[in-house]
């Protein structure tokens, strides 16, 4: 029972991150991550009770468009954290060109 309510707590966890508070932009990265996370294995468990192998494939690119997400997403909080001591959203106005 509780193998099935594993991907929607993930979805809720994640949903709840990035709506709660925006202080931190790490947090916010990882929030997208375990949200896409939870949408993927929503995605692996329909595609395998279904019997097609087409879930999976598109699980497969998903997950490597999340790494390409997540490596950006940390080199703009190292670039973040570069020009101030905290990675914040408020210091996001300090870095247009």
């Amino acid at each position: 029972m509780i193998q099935n309510l594993t991907p929607f707590f993930l979805l809720i966890v994640g949903f709840y991150g990035l709506v709660a508070e925006h202080v931190s932009l790490i947090r916010n990265v990882y929030s997208v991550e375990i949200l896409v996370l939870g949408c993927s294995y929503i995605t692996i468990l329909a595609s395998i009770l279904d019997g097609e192998s087409y879930g999976l494939i598109m699980v497969l690119g998903l997950l490597s468009l999340v790494a390409v997400e997540s490596a950006v997403g940390l080199a703009l909080i190292i670039t973040v954290f570069r020009v101030s001591t905290t990675p914040s959203f408020s210091d996001l106005t300090e870095l247009h060109g």
